[in-house]
């Protein structure tokens, strides 16, 4: 009899090591998906605050080059306007009214070609909006995988997880069916 109990015992003892031994096999498991995940994690981070900085940076650095360019442009037209009101103040009534004439059709022209500018800017800017929407569109798809591979994680931790107590109530009922049928 003291040898049946001894045997149990050493079943039992058996059956709660390998329990054990495959509960730390799986905390390790469960340990490094964790320790990628959070490495993956990071690294996509890192790639998106880069890609959207640089593209930041180059939208402003268009921007202040565009804005450069209509300030200059936009200052040596008012310089040149100046200068013709200038020399048609010196000149008679007949040649003022002429030159004042000659300079509405010019400020009309010139009204036009920034108007037209502006058209173009207008333009340029919802280009710009475009493209944020398409990096709109490849955050949320990055979203979208991204909980995709966390789902699918999840559903293996939890498959695992149901083994587990499927061994451990089978190594119970195993042990209990020793221990009562021994008796």
């Amino acid at each position: 009899m003291p040898s049946e109990q001894s045997t149990s015992e050493l079943t039992t003892r058996d059956v709660l090591l390998q329990v054990d031994r495959r509960l730390t096999l799986i905390e390790e498991d469960v340990r490094s998906l964790d320790e990628r995940t959070d490495v993956r994690f990071d690294s996509i981070e890192e790639k998106m605050d880069t890609r959207f900085r640089a593209s930041e940076e180059k939208m402003d650095a268009r921007f202040r080059v565009s804005e450069e360019k209509m300030d200059a442009r936009f200052h040596a037209s008012e310089e040149k306007m100046d200068a013709r009101f200038r020399a048609s103040e010196e000149k008679t009534d007949a040649r003022f009214r002429a030159s004042e004439e000659k300079m509405d059709a010019w400020f009309r022209a010139s009204e036009e070609k920034t108007d037209a500018r502006f058209s173009v800017m207008d333009t340029r800017f919802s280009a710009i909006d475009t493209r944020f929407s398409a990096i709109d569109t490849r955050f949320s798809s990055l979203d979208t995988k991204i909980d995709t591979g966390i789902n699918g994680l999840r559903r293996e931790m939890n498959t695992r997880f149901y083994w587990l107590i499927g061994l451990f109530f089978a190594g119970w009922l195993s042990m209990i069916g020793t221990i009562l049928f021994k008796s």
